[in-house]
């Protein structure tokens, strides 16, 4: 059976292919730094532990290099969703404030400057920067997501990054009083609880096993909740409670490690039922993977574009 893709909306000159190329030059740009300087990295450790005068002079080498490779993974992070257009300019504003974090970095270690001013403010680029590269990734994990759930639930994961980062700023520069800690680390908590579950519900079983997801993200949810009511319960709370948490987090541990090995367990047999139907499976335009059907209107995640394939039967 031959296909056919056709045009089916605005958005199928939505992304222009000049942002792509110049991603692609700049991935590679940065892929070269960050291994030259894992290489200088890992050189210069080695050197750090064989001979026994290491100086002053080399530690600050050891930092400046190790800045280097934060910042191009900082990039990196960015990179994809800054190619894909999304976000606006977040992913920009977290590479660029990446590497400004990470060069101020290597200007304070040079001068041992130990202003608290020039600290602040390092402190507050470095959360802007990573705040950022992380919504980067969770967008991406967005606009790949498959269900309105997992879209859902990652809308909610980008407002909560936005709202510990404001928090974690106010910390570094006014400092928070008690319920303003505990109102932090609670927010950070169900972020990467969120963070989590996404990740989990990527995966696909076969329906024998869609249980185990099930029980897992559960479990998940009710650890998440635990550890964010547990700096609210004083600093003595019950061993029943804290028992109860642990049994939760023995048990969530237990089942999260399982789901990742019954996908890949499970991907043969889904492979085969895939089979059967007429599925799409990749963009027409871009190459990105999919999930969606022959003769329904469909939108690339990665490249913005609007189709639909059709089967050449669908066309006589």
């Amino acid at each position: 059976m031959s296909v056919a893709a056709h045009h089916v909306g605005p958005g199928a000159v939505r992304r222009p292919p000049d942002r792509r190329s110049v991603g692609s030059s700049v991935r590679r740009i940065g892929l070269g730094v960050f291994f030259a300087s894992v290489a200088v990295n890992a050189a210069i450790g080695i050197y750090a532990v064989l001979v026994p005068d290491f100086g002053d002079t080399q530690g600050k080498i050891l930092s400046t290099s190790l800045c280097i490779t934060g910042a191009v993974l900082l990039a990196l992070a960015c990179e994809p969703a800054w190619e894909r257009r999304l976000l606006g300019p977040v992913p920009l504003v977290g590479a660029v404030l990446g590497a400004v974090a990470f060069a101020a970095t290597v200007a304070g270690t040079w001068t041992e400057t130990d202003s608290q001013t020039f600290l602040n403010v390092l402190g507050s680029t470095f959360t802007i920067a990573v705040a950022c590269a992380v919504a980067s990734l969770v967008d991406l994990g967005r606009s790949r997501a498959r269900t309105s759930a997992q879209r859902g639930v990652l809308t909610v994961t980008l407002g909560l990054i936005a709202l510990g980062a404001v928090g974690w700023i106010t910390a570094i520069w006014v400092g928070l009083d008690d319920v303003g800690g505990k109102v932090m680390g609670s927010t950070w908590t169900i972020v990467f609880g969120c963070i989590a579950a996404t990740l989990l519900t990527f995966a696909q079983l076969v329906p024998a096993h869609r249980w185990v997801l099930g029980v897992t993200l559960g479990l998940l949810t009710l650890g998440a909740a635990m550890l964010a009511v547990l700096p609210w319960l004083g600093d003595d709370p019950s061993s029943i409670y804290l028992r109860g948490m642990g049994v939760v987090l023995i048990g969530l541990a237990a089942f999260a490690v399982t789901v990742p090995v019954l996908h890949w367990i499970d991907r043969g047999a889904l492979a085969v039922a895939e089979a059967t139907v007429d599925a799409v499976r990749f963009c027409p335009h871009c190459g990105a993977k999919l999930a969606g059907e022959t003769g329904v209107d469909l939108e690339c995640g990665r490249c913005g574009r609007e189709f639909r394939v059709t089967s050449s039967l669908d066309l006589t």
